[in-house]
C-alpha cells in the first residue's frame, strides 16, 4: 500500500471571506464553493431536521403549540428560530420593515413578518430586556427562542422544576409552568402588559377611602366591573368626611335622554378652584371625565379641541354634539367656525338654568367632593395639595361605575375597551416608603424614603417626599400593613441591583429634578410641588416601623414573609417619555417587603466632617478623603498656583499659613455631591504691605438677584447657571506671598523636606486677602474685553447689548447667573468664557446662596428649607411647634451681660441670612434680637431660640414671583412712634414687578417728636431704596419707569407734596 501524502496547508487568504488558511474552492462561506457544508451548517440542519420543521428555506422557522396560549404568556421554545410575538402593544421600539421574509409553522402555513423591536420581561431580579422579537401579527402565541437567547450569551438549563435562563451564573428569568407540553413565563411573571391576575383583599371601609369616598352602591360593581379588587364585607356604614364634605340641599331632577356610543355628545363646564381655571369635559355616552388646568378663559377653545383631537385619534370616537352653558368662553364667532365646518352641533343650555347642562354640572360637584374629602382625610394642606387631589379624583371617578355606561363596564373600559385594574389603588396621602437606587445615594445612607401618594396610574405612583419635598414617579413602594404571603427565606434572595453585580462599582451621583405629570385621566398642566405636612398618623407609623426594626434581631427580620408579586406593574421608558413624564427616579427601582426588611439601615457615625487633615486621614472613610487631598493637590499643581522654593536661598520676609477645609459637599436642596477637601491660606497671618494691599471684593447684591428674576419673568427671559472652576486661580497674584508646605503633601512628593522648602504663590489662592480682589478684577476685565458693561449702582451686575439682544451677567464670586433673551448670544458668551476659563454649565437656574431656586411656567419661587432644617439639627431645635417668631409685645431686658454669648451670636448670623434671602415675616424679630448681639443673657437666648424654631417648623414657606411689569416700582411705607423707648421703628417693602425684592424693619435713629417726623424718617430710607433700585433697573435696560409709594399717615402726604421748611422735615 503506498502511504499517503502530507500535502502542505494553505497559508493564504481566502478571495471569498478574506480569511487565511484556505482557498475559495474549499470555503464554506457565503459566495464559496463549499457553501454551508460546514461543520456548524451540518449541525444546525440537523437541529432543524430534528424540530420536524415543515419548510426549510425559509429565514426564520418555529415549532407552535396548537393551543392558543393566554395573553402574556411566553413560551420557551426549541424549535423557534427568534423571538416572536403577535401582540404589538407590548414591544417597544417597533421598527416597521417590509423586507424581513415569512414565518412558517408546524403546519405549514406562513405569517409575514412586519417588524422588529425589543419588549421586557420582569426576571428574578428587575426587568430583563429582550432585544431582536420579531412582530408577526398573525401569531396566537408569544414565543421565547432558546436558540436566540444562547447566541446572546445565555445558559438555558432544564430540570424538573422548570426551565432558567441565566447569565454569567445569574438566573434572569425562570419558567416553572408546563402549558400543553411546553415551558411558559405566565403573564403575571411577564412584564409590562400583561393582563394581571392576582387580587387585593380589602374591607369595604378600606376601598371606600383609597376609592375617594365612593358610596357603597358602585363599590359593590367594581369587583364585577374591574380586576384585582375584591371586598371581604358588604356593609359600608356612616363616614364622618363624607357627611361633612358631601352634605347638600336637594333639588328636584329631570332625565336626559341617554346617548349610547362613547364620543358622540360631550358636556363642557369651566370651574374656579383657588383662583385656578380648570376646563372639565365630560363625555356622555362613557361617562368619561377630561380635566385640564388653564391660565386664562382665551384658552379653553384650544384645551376643547386638543380633548376631541385625542378622543377621535387615540379611540377612534367621532364627535357630533357639544352641550355648554352660554358662557363667553364657549360661544364666540371662532368656536362656532370650528363647529360648522367640523358638523358638530353645539346645544347651549338656556341663562340661569344650569340643570340642562347637569351632567357637566353634577360632574364637576361630584369630583370637587371628592378632592374635599380625600384633602380632608389626608389631613394635607388645601391650598398647597389641592391640585394633586383634584388629579386623582378625575381618575377614580374615570373607573368607578357612572349611570351613563351600562351595568358591566366603567367609563374608562366605555371609552378605551380596556377593563381597569384596581389591585394597586391607594388612598390619597398615604404613606409609604420608596427605595432609592443605589447609585442615587451613598453607601451608608437608608435603601428606603419615607413618602405619600400623591396620585395612582396603572403603571406607577406619584409620591412626594416627607422631608425634602421632592416629588417623582416610582413603583417600587412599600404601603404599612400590606398582607403578605409566605416564601423561602430571604437569605436565598440575590441582592436588587440596577445595572451591575456591586454596588461599589456604581457612581455616587443623584439627580433631584421633580417630575411634572400629564395625563389625560388626570391633571394637563401639573403644579410645582409644594411643602407636605407630616400628618400625626405618619409619625405614629414610621416610629412604630422604626421600633419594630430595632426590636426584632437581624435573623428575624430577614426571613419576613415576602408578597408574591409586590409592585411589578412597570411602564416602559418609551411609553413614559409620551406622557411626558420626566422623571428623577430611576425607572428600574423596584423594591419588594423582604428585601426591604432584609436591608440593614445603618447610620454613619461619621455626621461631621473632619476638622483637620489628620482627622480625615484616621476615619473609616479615609480613601475617600485621600483622593480628595490629592485630587486638589494635583489641581493646584496644574494650574501652576505655585513654585518650590528654597528658604536658604531665597530668604522672605513672611511665611503666610495654611490649612486644609474638609467638606462632604450637597446642593441647597441637600443632595450629596462628593467629598471635596480645600487648601486654603490663613490670611490673618499675611502682613499688610509686605503680602498684600488691596483687598475690597464687590458681591452682586441679594436684592439685585431677586430684582434679575423678576425682570426675566417680566421680559419672558431664560436665567442660567454656570460656575468657575478654581476661580481664583485664574488669577495673577500681585506680591512675593510664600507659604509654608501645607500638611499632606508627602501625598504628592514624598521627598519634600517641609524646613527647607516653601511654596511662592503665582496665583490667587482661597482666603489670601487679595484672592477674591484679584479674581473679581480678572473677570471683569474679561467680561469689558467682550464688550460688557458694569453697572455702577452694583458692580456684581454685567451687561451686554449685541445685534438687537441683551444679556445680563450677575457674579457672586464664582458663581454666575445669566438672563438673555437670545440661545445665539447665549452660546457665543459661554464659548468665550470657556476659552478662558475652566467653567462649569449647571443648565437652569435651580441653588444659588444656599437657596433653592425654581423658574418655570412664567413663576418662580426662592426657599431654604435644607438651610433652615440644618440650624434646627445643629442646635437641636427640630421637632417644634411655635407659629409666630415672637410673643405678643415681650420687651427684653437692656441690661449688659458680664460676658459675650458666642452662641447667641452665631445663631444670630443663621437666622439673620435667612431673614434677608427668603423670610421678610421674621424682619423685625430679627432686627429687635439682633440689637442685644453683644449683651444678650439667658431671656434673649430662649427668645432667639423661639424664632429659630418658627423658622425651622416653617421651613416650606417660599418667596413667590409672578410674570408682571418690569418698569413698575412700588413701595409700602409704615412707622411705629415711640414703640422702643424714644426711638421709633421703621418698615417697608418694595416690589418689582409686583414681586417683593426688597424689605427692611430696624430701629430709628434719630428721635422723633410726633408720628409724622418717625413717618418722615421711614419715608426717607424707602424712598433711597426706590432711587436705587429706579437707577438699577436702568442699568439692566428697562426704560419707561414709573415709582408709585403708599403712604398712610396724612401729616406726612401733605407735608411731601408742599415745600414746607422746618427743622423736623
Amino acid at each position: 500500500m503506498q502511504a499517503k501524502q502530507n500535502t502542505p496547508k494553505f497559508k493564504g487568504e481566502c478571495n471569498n471571506c478574506n480569511k487565511k488558511g484556505h482557498k475559495k474552492v474549499d470555503c464554506w462561506s457565503k459566495g464559496g464553493d463549499k457553501e454551508g457544508q460546514g461543520p456548524r451548517q451540518k449541525e444546525k440542519k440537523n437541529d432543524e431536521q430534528k424540530a420536524n420543521q415543515v419548510n426549510q428555506t425559509k429565514n426564520y422557522v418555529l415549532t407552535a403549540s396548537k393551543i392558543k396560549s393566554a395573553d402574556g404568556d411566553w413560551i420557551l421554545d426549541s424549535g423557534a428560530s427568534n423571538h416572536m410575538t403577535g401582540d404589538k402593544a407590548i414591544i417597544r421600539d417597533l421598527k416597521p420593515q417590509d423586507d424581513l421574509g415569512k414565518v412558517t409553522v408546524a403546519s405549514g402555513d406562513q405569517f409575514e413578518i412586519t417588524g422588529v423591536g425589543s419588549i421586557e420581561l420582569m426576571g428574578e431580579e428587575g426587568m430583563v430586556t429582550i432585544t431582536g422579537v420579531l412582530y408577526v401579527p398573525d401569531l396566537s402565541v408569544n414565543l421565547l427562542s432558546i436558540s436566540a437567547l444562547s447566541m446572546k450569551g445565555a445558559t438555558v438549563n432544564f430540570n424538573g422544576n422548570g426551565v432558567s435562563v441565566s447569565i454569567e451564573e445569574k438566573v434572569i428569568l425562570r419558567a416553572n409552568d408546563i402549558c400543553e407540553g411546553l415551558y411558559t413565563l405566565k403573564d403575571d411573571k411577564a412584564g409590562l402588559t400583561s393582563k394581571v391576575t392576582a387580587t387585593r383583599e380589602t374591607t369595604m371601609g378600606e376601598a371606600h377611602r383609597f376609592m375617594g369616598h365612593l358610596n357603597a352602591g358602585d363599590l359593590q360593581k367594581l369587583m364585577e366591573q374591574t380586576d384585582g379588587l375584591e371586598i371581604k364585607d358588604t356593609e359600608l356604614g356612616d363616614c364622618s368626611m363624607c357627611m361633612e364634605s358631601k352634605t347638600t340641599r336637594k333639588v328636584g331632577k329631570e332625565k336626559s335622554v341617554q346617548v349610547q356610543n362613547p364620543g358622540e355628545e360631550l358636556n363642557l363646564d369651566l370651574t374656579f378652584i383657588n383662583g385656578t381655571l380648570i376646563l372639565m369635559v365630560s363625555d356622555t355616552g362613557s361617562g368619561c371625565t377630561f380635566a385640564k388646568i388653564l391660565e386664562k378663559k382665551s384658552d379653553a377653545l384650544q384645551g376643547i379641541l386638543d380633548i376631541i383631537k385625542l378622543i377621535e385619534t387615540q379611540y377612534n370616537h367621532k364627535l357630533k354634539t357639544i352641550v355648554s352653558d352660554g358662557g363667553g368662553k364657549f360661544i364666540n364667532k371662532k368656536f362656532t367656525r370650528w363647529c360648522e365646518a367640523n358638523g358638530v352641533k353645539h346645544e347651549v343650555s338656556t341663562p340661569y338654568t344650569p340643570e340642562q347642562n347637569g351632567i357637566a354640572e353634577r360632574k364637576n360637584r361630584t369630583i370637587v367632593e371628592m378632592c374635599r374629602t380625600m384633602l380632608a382625610d389626608a389631613k394635607m394642606d388645601k391650598e398647597k395639595y389641592w391640585t394633586y387631589a383634584f388629579e386623582m379624583a378625575v381618575y377614580i371617578r374615570n373607573q368607578c361605575p357612572t349611570r351613563a355606561t351600562t351595568g358591566s363596564k366603567t367609563p374608562y373600559e366605555a371609552l378605551t375597551g380596556k377593563r381597569p385594574n384596581l389591585k394597586y389603588m391607594r388612598r390619597f396621602g398615604e404613606p409609604c416608603v420608596a427605595y432609592i437606587d443605589s447609585h442615587k445615594r451613598k453607601k451608608l445612607d437608608n435603601k428606603g424614603v419615607q413618602c405619600r401618594v400623591l396620585g395612582i396610574e396603572e403603571k406607577g405612583y406619584l409620591l412626594v417626599e416627607v422631608h425634602s419635598r421632592r416629588t417623582f414617579k416610582s413603583i417600587h413602594v412599600k404601603f404599612p400593613r400590606e398582607e403578605v404571603e409566605p416564601k423561602p427565606s430571604s437569605d436565598e434572595l440575590p441582592e436588587l441591583l440596577s445595572d451591575s453585580e456591586d454596588e461599589d462599582d456604581e457612581p455616587e451621583q443623584r439627580h433631584d429634578e421633580p417630575v411634572e405629570t400629564r395625563n389625560v385621566w388626570r391633571r394637563v398642566d401639573a403644579r410645582s410641588p409644594e411643602p407636605i405636612t407630616v400628618t400625626e398618623a405618619q409619625q405614629q407609623w414610621e416610629a412604630q416601623l422604626q421600633a419594630q426594626q430595632q426590636a426584632q434581631p437581624r435573623a428575624a427580620r430577614s426571613k419576613v414573609p415576602v408578597p408574591e408579586q409586590t409592585q411589578r406593574v412597570i411602564e416602559p421608558r418609551d411609553k413614559i417619555a409620551a406622557k411626558d413624564i420626566n422623571s428623577s427616579v430611576d425607572q428600574s427601582n423596584i423594591i419588594e417587603e423582604g428585601r426591604r426588611r432584609r436591608a440593614t439601615y445603618a447610620f454613619s457615625a461619621l455626621t461631621e466632617d473632619p476638622k483637620s487633615i489628620t482627622e480625615a486621614l484616621e476615619r473609616s472613610d479615609s480613601a475617600k478623603w485621600k483622593d480628595a487631598i490629592l485630587d486638589e493637590l494635583n489641581s493646584l499643581v496644574e494650574n501652576g498656583t505655585w513654585e518650590v522654593i528654597d528658604l536658604r536661598k531665597e530668604p522672605t520676609e513672611n511665611i503666610a499659613d495654611t490649612k486644609w477645609v474638609h467638606k462632604r459637599k450637597q446642593d441647597a436642596a441637600g443632595v450629596f455631591e462628593k467629598y471635596k477637601s480645600r487648601l486654603v491660606v490663613q490670611g490673618f497671618t499675611q502682613v499688610e504691605g509686605v503680602d498684600y494691599d488691596e483687598t475690597f471684593v464687590p458681591v452682586v447684591r441679594s436684592t439685585t438677584i431677586k430684582v434679575l428674576i423678576s425682570v426675566s419673568l417680566a421680559k419672558e427671559y431664560r436665567i442660567t447657571q454656570m460656575d468657575v472652576v478654581t476661580a481664583y486661580l485664574n488669577s495673577k497674584m500681585d506680591f512675593n506671598v510664600v507659604i509654608r508646605i501645607p500638611d499632606g503633601y508627602e501625598l504628592l512628593d514624598p521627598e519634600i523636606d517641609q524646613k527647607r522648602h516653601a511654596l511662592r504663590l503665582l496665583k490667587g489662592l482661597y482666603r489670601t486677602k487679595q484672592g477674591g480682589y484679584l479674581w473679581n478684577e480678572e473677570f471683569k476685565g474679561t467680561l469689558v474685553s467682550m464688550g460688557f458693561k458694569q453697572s455702577v449702582l452694583d458692580p456684581g451686575l454685567f451687561r451686554i447689548q449685541r445685534n438687537g439682544s441683551e444679556l445680563l451677567i450677575t457674579l457672586y464670586v464664582d458663581d454666575i447667573l445669566i438672563a438673555m433673551d437670545n440661545e445665539d448670544l447665549r452660546k457665543w458668551v459661554e464659548d468665550q468664557l470657556a476659552k478662558k476659563y475652566k467653567v462649569k454649565f449647571m443648565g437652569e437656574i435651580h441653588t444659588l446662596l444656599r437657596s433653592v431656586i425654581s423658574v418655570k411656567n412664567g413663576c418662580a419661587s426662592f426657599q431654604q428649607s435644607n438651610y433652615l432644617e440644618s440650624i434646627g439639627r445643629r442646635y437641636g431645635l427640630e421637632n417644634t411647634k411655635h407659629r409666630t417668631p415672637m410673643e405678643a409685645g415681650v420687651k427684653l431686658p437692656e441690661g449688659v451681660a458680664d460676658s459675650v454669648m458666642e452662641q447667641y451670636r452665631s445663631l444670630l448670623g443663621a437666622v439673620m441670612y435667612a431673614s434677608v434671602s427668603t423670610r421678610p415675616d421674621v424682619a423685625y424679630a430679627t432686627a429687635y434680637l439682633g440689637r442685644f448681639a453683644s449683651k444678650a443673657t439667658e431671656p434673649h437666648w430662649t427668645a432667639l431660640k423661639r424664632l429659630a424654631r418658627y423658622l425651622v417648623n416653617t421651613k416650606e414657606l417660599e418667596l413667590k414671583y409672578v410674570t408682571g411689569k418690569a418698569n413698575l416700582i412700588e413701595a409700602w411705607v409704615d412707622a411705629s412712634h415711640l414703640s422702643e423707648g424714644a426711638y421709633g421703628v421703621s418698615g417697608h417693602a418694595v416690589f418689582v414687578g409686583g414681586n417683593l425684592v426688597c424689605w427692611r424693619s430696624r430701629k430709628q435713629r434719630t428721635v422723633a417728636l410726633s408720628s409724622m417726623e418717625a413717618e418722615v424718617n421711614a419715608l426717607v430710607d424707602v424712598v433711597k431704596e426706590v432711587l436705587w433700585l429706579k437707577e438699577l433697573l436702568t442699568d439692566m435696560g428697562v426704560s419707561g419707569i414709573k415709582t408709585v409709594i403708599f403712604e398712610d399717615n396724612q401729616a406726612t402726604i401733605a407735608s411731601s407734596k408742599n415745600a414746607i421748611v422746618k427743622d423736623q422735615t
